[in-house]
């Protein structure tokens, strides 16, 4: 696990160190081991440095054997070892044990074909100086971040935004679109971010550029909706042993290894998996709310500890805490996620750093895999019947989605829009995602179901929180049910695609009977649920302020006037669309205007 970070300049520029080091320190937290540079005459590449598989000599970047590809990345190739087996065998001579070094190896044999054949999460860079050609790319599901920009003398990426608005000429105009995406959805969808000129590398994507003239060719080497259903057998058996195969792959590491706990099935299921088969005594985290609300599973993932003999460390959250560390936890997340479950999963974090845990487990993509969230259960229950009763001929059809409902949580914030706001957004630029053009059958609408739950929800708010909030307490997390050949064998099975119409996570319960007690599964979906009510209240008496005269009124998003009527009476304003102007309101003034949290109040 790495933060990463280049330049690439165009033939009449060359390179500035200085610049490149003033990006490279911007990603200290997701590095505290170490650092690297690789500078040549148009390209330099940067790398902080997690330690986490071949402590001593995986320092980069890394190179092949003539030096002639250099390579910075992030996250971690699970299938390495056999990766290692097999380009060894071919004739590729090994400097490291990292399990990057088969990234560079595999790109010599494959070309960038070698991207399909790697199994993990990762965010790569590759300088190939025999080609004279710069390729970026990213795992399948996205599980890694990585920005870039065009700017006036050449290409900037990093690993995160903060880190690339620290490159000298970056255009910071606002998107005006996204800003709109984010009050309706809570997120911006990727590849877009707030800011015009700064984009996401797709995920499953990479780009290729020619440094002869700067061309760039994205393209995609993983597309789920192309997957096709044909296996209509039970799918059981393949689920299990995919997702233990993948639970097995995530153990690798030469430092301790940890799990997020919750005591529900995802986290569940991965325990049981994983603390029979650790070389350890596994330490199992969890965290619990001041007031034991009903929200509180710390009881609960005690239990499940209990059940199979791993240590269990435990820490309770104060909303104090919560509303004080705010406007820092804001800045962390890199893009405005208005997620109130953040702190729990930076707080989650930093209790396995203070034990001494680099790599922690967590069941993140369970419930977008196996039909957990009763909200995309209904959608699609809602659009069966909608599209049954539609003309064969109807097009342009709009897909219920509730995850969330865009028509409802943009519904009361557009009232408050400035005119001039309102008049540079793009027609249907909610509803863009979507928007259908033919009637489906039942499989095509619950596939299509399960493919916007996470190329728009999973990618954009909760893997990117959870990457960037673990990353800001220097640990890694791997998630198990985001491994592609399990994503890929769910996908592929047509009962799995209509598993809708049977209880929640009706095949994930099956693959797991035996392995995880009875009443988890059954219990009710909670994982890590903050009290809600009261972290919104205390978040909005402690910065509401913060509206009157800022950052969203002097770019005219807000209008000055209908936003000061509706704040004479807070009971009209529902109190998530409170916080998410409120933070918006932070996330614009740390990264557009240069305040730093610790002076906002």
């Amino acid at each position: 696990m790495c933060g990463i970070a280049g330049i690439i300049s165009n033939p009449k520029r060359k390179v500035d160190t200085s610049e490149i080091i003033r990006i490279q320190k911007a990603l200290g937290h997701r590095g505290p081991d170490g650092e690297g540079l690789a500078t040549s005459s148009r390209v330099i590449l940067a790398a902080t440095r997690l330690s986490i598989i071949d402590l001593p000599g995986g320092d980069q970047p890394l190179f092949n054997e003539d030096r002639t590809i250099e390579l910075v990345g992030n996250g971690e190739i699970y299938n390495y070892r056999e990766l290692e087996t097999r380009l060894k065998k071919v004739g590729h001579i090994y400097n490291t044990g990292s399990d990057l070094e088969s990234v560079i190896h595999a790109y010599e044999e494959f070309g960038i074909g070698c991207f399909e054949k790697l199994r993990g999460m990762f965010a790569l860079v590759l300088h190939d100086k025999k080609n004279n050609v710069v390729v970026l790319a990213r795992d399948r599901l996205g599980e890694k971040p990585l920005y870039y920009t065009n700017v006036s003398d050449g290409i900037v990426f990093a690993s995160e935004m903060k880190a690339l608005l620290k490159a000298k000429g970056v255009n910071k105009a606002i998107n005006w679109n996204s800003v709109d995406q984010y009050f309706h959805y809570y997120y911006v969808p990727e590849p877009e971010t707030l800011i015009t000129s700064v984009k996401k590398l797709p995920a499953g994507s990479f780009i290729k550029i020619n440094l002869d003239n700067m061309k760039k060719e994205e393209v995609v080497y993983w597309d789920p909706y192309k997957i096709e259903q044909t296996n209509n057998q039970n799918p059981t058996k393949n689920i299990k042993d995919n997702f233990s195969r993948a639970c097995e792959l995530t153990l690798r590491s030469d430092v301790e290894v940890g799990i997020s706990l919750s005591g529900g099935m995802d986290s569940g299921s991965i325990l049981a998996f994983t603390a029979p088969n650790y070389s350890k005594r596994m330490k199992a985290f969890s965290i619990g709310y001041e007031g034991n609300p009903p929200e509180d599973e710390r009881n609960k993932a005690q239990q499940l500890a209990r059940k199979f003999d791993v240590d269990f460390i435990q820490k309770e959250i104060k909303t104090k805490d919560v509303v004080n560390h705010f406007p820092k936890l804001v800045y962390d997340a890199d893009d405005p996620i208005a997620d109130i479950a953040g702190y729990s999963i930076y707080s989650l974090a930093k209790l396995a750093k203070e034990n001494n845990v680099k790599v922690l487990l967590g069941g993140l993509g369970g419930d977008e895999l196996f039909w957990g969230y009763p909200s995309t259960i209904k959608a699609t229950k809602e659009n069966v019947l909608k599209f049954s009763k539609l003309s064969r001929k109807t097009k342009k059809i709009l897909f219920k989605y509730y995850n969330p409902d865009p028509k409802i949580t943009g519904s009361f914030i557009t009232k408050l829009y400035a005119d001039t706001f309102t008049a540079n957004l793009s027609a249907d630029n909610i509803y863009k995602f979507l928007r259908v053009d033919s009637v489906l059958n039942s499989l095509d609408i619950a596939k299509l179901s399960m493919d916007l739950v996470r190329d728009l929800w999973l990618k954009s708010d909760p893997i990117c929180l959870n990457d960037r909030l673990s990353m800001a307490a220097s640990v890694e997390l791997r998630s198990p049910f985001l491994d592609y050949r399990l994503v890929e064998t769910v996908l592929s099975s047509k009962k799995a695609v209509q598993a809708f119409k049977l209880e929640q996570k009706y095949y994930l319960k099956k693959a797991m009977s035996g392995l995880v007690p009875n009443e988890v599964m059954r219990r009710t979906k909670r994982g890590f649920t903050p009290p809600v009510n009261d972290w919104l209240t205390a978040i909005i008496d402690n910065y509401k302020h913060l509206l009157n005269d800022g950052f969203l009124l002097q770019n005219k998003i807000i209008d000055d006037k209908k936003l000061k009527k509706v704040m004479r009476n807070n009971e009209l304003i529902p109190k998530y669309s409170l916080y998410q102007l409120i933070h918006l309101e932070i996330w614009g003034r740390e990264y557009l205007w240069g305040v730093t949290s610790g002076e906002i109040k």
